[in-house]
């Protein structure tokens, strides 16, 4: 008997395996960080920006993927607000130009480009190869890009599928168009949904700098689901607002173009704050001084001021207005053979199925 289940259980081993390889099987380990932003990001957690054609117009300080770049003005990419030597890598399908990279951080970082566009990832030192790895042609390069937009925004959708939270104070003023929206009569750790079209204060508050507070304790998640185009037209703006937590903190989401304390501040409340843009009206998101987590479906994303924390759209992204940060301090390095044989595994399911591979 001991026989038979020894055997069973290294035909169950083999299976599981194969599954893993396959990609048909996912499973996630005890004890795996299952925050909001990780969930709904996925593997875009690990690149500021996330998009279909990225159109790279004035500095980044942050890494990106994206199956199509254009840099015209021969702009510098330079990821070094994490605070760490791990800045995180560069995925690109197709390069219409250069990209230019300046020394530091970002000479730990692997670029991920087809054989063919090799040549156009250039350091600052020419003395200095970038570290580039071209095992991967466009298509695949295209296809992991466009997994990572996907899964984002399908996560958006099941965000937009939920009912405004009941308990939240919007509070205005007949004077001005400053509103504060309070969310600390709810739990510690909640999530508090909001429709802001169903206020027409808040709504206008989005879109101009400083107009909007945020009151909230540090580990709430405030999801923003706008589902409706502004009166103004298609194109949707999200301003500078302020944040206050009830452990003390009280700032603003103006950038810093330095690491240290601030860009930690910032990204500590950017990972608990989503604007889920889903509305078919919209067509261009402009994005000033801003931070969060900025999930657009079908919707181009312009910078009008330096905004920093995550970006995913189907479309296309420039920051013709400005610089994208990406401040969060753990970027994982890309796992090359996830391209083309495990999508959509955590590293936790890719080390559970070495495991079972092994035996």
């Amino acid at each position: 008997m001991a026989k038979v289940f020894k055997h069973v259980g290294l035909w169950l081993a083999v299976l599981f395996a194969a599954l893993c390889t396959a990609g048909l099987l996912v499973v996630h380990a005890q004890g795996e960080d299952n925050a909001l932003y990780q969930t709904v990001l996925g593997k875009a957690v690990n690149f500021g920006i996330t998009a279909g054609t990225l159109n790279h117009e004035s500095d980044l300080q942050t890494n990106f993927a994206t199956k199509h770049y254009t840099n015209v003005k021969g702009q510098h990419a330079n990821p070094n607000l994490t605070g760490t030597t791990t800045p995180g890598d560069f995925l690109i399908g197709q390069m219409d130009h250069d990209l230019k990279i300046t020394e530091g951080p970002s000479a730990n970082s692997t670029y991920y480009v087809t054989q063919k566009d090799v040549a156009k990832v250039k350091r600052d030192n020419q003395n200095e190869q970038p570290n580039v790895n071209t095992n991967y042609t466009k298509d695949q390069l295209d296809g992991y890009v466009d997994n990572m937009i996907n899964s984002a925004l399908n996560e958006g959708g099941k965000l937009a599928n939920q009912p405004a939270t009941a308990n939240v104070i919007i509070q205005t003023s007949p004077y001005n168009d400053k509103v504060t929206i309070d969310t600390t009569k709810s739990g510690d750790d909640a999530t508090i949904y909001i429709d802001p079209s169903s206020n027409e204060k808040c709504y206008k508050a989005l879109s101009t700098n400083g107009n909007l507070t945020i009151k909230k304790k540090p580990n709430q998640n405030i999801v923003f689901n706008i589902t409706t185009a502004p009166s103004s037209g298609t194109t949707l703006d999200l301003a500078k607002y302020a944040i206050e937590t009830t452990d003390g903190q009280s700032f603003d989401t103006t950038p810093d173009s330095n690491a240290g304390d601030t860009n930690k501040r910032l990204d500590s409340q950017a990972q608990h704050i989503f604007f889920n843009v889903r509305a078919s009206g919209i067509k261009n998101v402009t994005l000033t001084n801003t931070a969060g987590i900025f999930l657009l479906q079908d919707a181009d994303a312009s910078v009008g001021g330096t905004s920093s924390g995550w970006i995913v759209t189907n479309k296309s992204f420039t920051n013709n207005g400005g610089e994208w940060h990406y401040i969060h301090p753990s970027p994982r390095p890309m796992v090359t053979d996830n391209i083309n044989k495990r999508k959509g595994l955590t590293e936790a399911d890719k080390d559970l199925c070495n495991k079972f591979s092994a035996q």
